[in-house]
């Protein structure tokens, strides 16, 4: 399976949508370094969004920003057949980047 990393979004406070940023630095069982949520259940701590999602919610008349569904990371492929959980391989690379850590620059909502 081959997919792209659209938007990236780390949420360091309270409330919805996550901020975009450049870079994320993930580690396996614990999440996005700096994210609310790192750290505290390993099934919880890295949520990964596919475009669709966008997209449904676009042809429903609901527009929505990247970082609305509390994203980390937001695919151009569904995510939905991934295993869940710290065993899901997510600290093997299944994406290409130049750098260690999965980037993207700025994406624009849906509109």
């Amino acid at each position: 399976m081959t997919g792209r990393v659209l938007s990236l979004h780390l949420g360091t406070g309270s409330g919805l949508p996550k901020p975009q940023v450049e870079a994320l630095d993930l580690l396996a069982g614990f999440g996005a370094l700096g994210d609310r949520h790192a750290g505290k259940d390993p099934d919880r701590a890295l949520l990964v969004a596919g475009i669709a999602a966008y997209e449904k919610a676009k042809r429903a008349g609901i527009h929505l920003p990247f970082g609305a569904l509390g994203e980390n990371l937001l695919l151009d492929l569904d995510p939905t057949g991934f295993p869940p959980g710290p065993g899901s391989g997510w600290g093997r690379p299944f994406w290409s980047s130049p750098r260690s850590a999965p980037s993207a620059t700025a994406s624009p909502s849906l509109t």
